[in-house]
């Protein structure tokens, strides 16, 4: 298992990473507002189009860097682990 983890290359890392801390500071700033399921599902949707924004707009149609679909994967794995860690914390709360 760690073999694999010492495979991931640091910029897949780093979009998983990025993701992640988009969905947490959108749902934890909402979370003063509103229900906290709400904001964490607001978190995701956010966290999902600046991940398509950046790889599709910015990199493929914009022409500033390389769409890469593995970028993509990855920042929306950062997505779905957050959510699910948030999750887990508001039903332990």
């Amino acid at each position: 298992m760690f073999e694999k983890l010492y495979e991931i290359k640091t910029d897949k890392l780093l979009h998983f990473i990025a993701n992640a801390a988009i969905t947490w500071f959108v749902a934890n700033v909402l979370m003063f507002f509103i229900n906290p399921f709400i904001s964490v599902g607001i978190g995701f949707v956010v966290s999902v189009i600046v991940a398509l924004w950046k790889e599709y707009i910015y990199d493929k149609k914009q022409g500033k860097g390389v769409f890469n679909k593995e970028d993509l994967k990855f920042g929306i794995l950062g997505t779905f682990a957050m959510t699910i860690a948030m999750i887990c914390i508001i039903f332990a709360i």
